[in-house]
């Protein structure tokens, strides 16, 4: 059985917390309503490579939603909002681009699209924002 390594989590958060202050002046245009005036980012489930679970990966990206909804600029889609979406557009699976393809679809102006795979002695996460 795997143990789930917080570090995995910490590590994506310090990359989206950069990379959502980087993004707050460089991305163009408002949030949809919704947001109260917040930038939209959306977190599919990560990606799982050698035998993580995804239980594993829905952790990591339930937690990522909620520290980012708890930015005062930008806000997580809801993870129903994408399994509806995904259903609507007819995508099976979610790959950097095609996170970004259904990300516009719905309105949201960013992405957070992470790979997970074992690392050293527990999990290792990648993001890409």
């Amino acid at each position: 059985m795997r143990r789930f390594v917080p570090r995995a989590i910490l590590s994506a958060a310090l990359v989206i917390s950069a990379a959502a202050c980087a993004a707050g002046t460089a991305t163009s245009g408002g949030s949809a309503g919704g947001a109260g005036g917040r930038y939209q980012v959306m977190i599919p489930n990560p990606t799982t490579q050698g035998g993580v679970s995804q239980g594993d990966a829905e952790r990591v990206a339930n937690l990522l939603r909620r520290q980012v909804s708890e930015m005062v600029t930008h806000t997580a889609v809801d993870a129903g909002v994408i399994r509806n979406a995904m259903r609507q557009y007819e995508v099976e699976s979610l790959n950097n681009t095609t996170a970004r393809q259904l990300a516009q679809q719905i309105g949201a102006q960013n992405v957070l699209y992470v790979e997970m795979a074992p690392g050293g002695s527990g999990l290792q996460a990648e993001g890409q924002f």
